[in-house]
């Protein structure tokens, strides 16, 4: 035994924090992993109280290391509230990772706790020669979908109550489940588009966008999309996927425009929001950036490509090429950067501002299904505190300290719209009477000397 002991406070101020401020991911800390001496309570009170240091630990790029390491460590089938799966194989850039993305899965588990109070033993994670899962590539087609299927229905049979969260692949018919990447990631980049049109007093449908990056659907109108050929048109027809056959463009549209060229096609399209979803390392240069400030006031920049090297700007250089005028939210974590002798927030645009009140609000309403209603309530939410509205220094979305709030303020309304919708079955749980378990009388010392025992 140890002849001394260590509580948390001084811990806080050594072995975890540093380990997670110096870049080591701190699910791989020993002082902070499930087989240390914390209780529990003591590592969720750690997170609490160092949430704006230690949460990026639980986020691209951080995990990554974590879910490359996972075949060292085990769940309860008791009642599951929260499930969430991958099948690993699009996972933060580092390709398929077999059974070591249920690291991913874990992370997206801690937020729920952290954030949408979600009891830890009411949650479920599935997804060097340690490797615990298959030796074998992944499969594919009518086998893949096949094994989706059966795996959607033993959820549904042994977890009837639980809401699915599927982490970087989707599924959505015939229960109650979330799409990571399509559902919660989509409610966090409307949300800052909104916030970003509140600030410069623009109405949504009037904003013309541009997506650098065209992987899927999005409302056409108004949006141009760029993929590896350049601007989607019609001629494309052939190379394009179902999603993005609706955006292709004309081409006497472009007629002496070279559609391949991001600068030409942004003096054309003169966009006030500019995604980036390509991958591809500093796609936004100095040339295509101004070229959008020429036409806007204050253009909206979302770099969101994972992982942070392969995002298409730094926030420093948006900032110094618009002279502090760019709103910025980026796919991974920045600093704050300088401009002009004043600092700049950089938000955050990760869905970990999303699923946790989506996932808390779709688990306290029993809802039968996540709704197009409840995700556009979760929007609504989440952009209409935008700390930019308080200062132009600020970034459109909230601050990650603030992850808990929101997520009860998103709880809320996804659970009032829910029940509007009648798409809830609170009836199964609400009002229900106490139920007392059967106690017997214990002698005193009896009760002693089995503890003794």
């Amino acid at each position: 035994m140890p002849s001394t002991t260590s509580t948390l406070p001084p811990l806080l101020a050594k072995g975890t924090l540093e380990c997670a401020l110096s870049g080591r991911a701190l699910l791989n800390s020993n002082f902070f992993n499930k087989d240390s001496a914390f209780t529990r309570s003591e590592r969720k009170e750690l997170l609490q109280d160092k949430i704006k240091e230690l949460l990026r630990s639980f986020l691209p790029p951080t995990e990554r290391e974590v879910i490359q390491k996972l075949s060292r460590r085990f769940w309860n089938k008791d009642e599951i509230d929260y499930i969430v799966v991958t099948d690993g194989e699009e996972i933060l850039g580092i390709g398929d990772q077999g059974v070591g993305g249920i690291g991913i899965s874990t992370a997206k588990l801690v937020l729920m706790t952290l954030c949408a109070s979600s009891h830890p033993n009411r949650t479920l994670a599935r997804g060097d020669e340690l490797y615990l899962g298959l030796r074998q590539p992944q499969v594919r087609g009518k086998e893949y979908d096949d094994s989706m299927e059966a795996f959607v229905k033993s959820v549904k049979r042994l977890f009837s109550k639980a809401i699915l969260h599927f982490e970087h692949f989707g599924y959505r018919e015939r229960l109650t489940c979330i799409n990571d990447d399509v559902q919660d990631t989509g409610a966090v980049t409307l949300a800052a588009i909104n916030a970003a049109a509140w600030v410069t007093k623009l109405d949504l449908p009037d904003l013309r966008m541009l997506i650098f990056g065209a992987g899927s659907a999005v409302p056409k109108k108004r949006v141009w999309l760029v993929d590896k050929q350049g601007l989607l048109l019609k001629s494309h027809d052939d190379s394009l996927s179902p999603a993005q056959l609706p955006y292709a463009r004309p081409e006497d549209e472009w007629e002496g425009v070279d559609s391949t060229s991001l600068v030409e096609i942004l003096k054309r399209v003169r966009p006030h929001v500019h995604i980036g979803t390509s991958t591809k390392p500093k796609a936004f240069t100095e040339e295509v950036v101004k070229e959008m400030a020429k036409h806007v006031e204050r253009p909206i920049i979302l770099p969101l490509s994972n992982p942070t090297r392969l995002h298409g700007a730094n926030p420093a250089d948006i900032n110094k090429w618009t002279a502090g005028k760019a709103l910025i939210a980026t796919g991974s974590p920045f600093p704050p950067v300088t401009c002009n002798d004043m600092e700049y927030e950089v938000a955050e645009n990760n869905n970990s501002t999303t699923s946790p009140g989506i996932g808390l609000g779709a688990v306290l309403c029993r809802a039968k299904l996540v709704s197009d209603k409840m995700l556009v309530a979760a929007v609504e939410v989440l952009a209409t505190p935008s700390p930019a509205l308080k200062g132009p220094n600020k970034g459109p979305l909230p601050h990650i300290v603030n992850l808990k709030d929101v997520s009860k303020k998103i709880a809320i309304d996804v659970i009032r719209t829910a029940v509007e919708e009648g798409n809830d079955k609170m009836e199964e749980w609400v009002g229900r009477g106490p139920v007392y378990r059967p106690l017997r009388r214990v002698d005193v010392k009896e009760s002693w000397r089995g503890r003794s025992a």
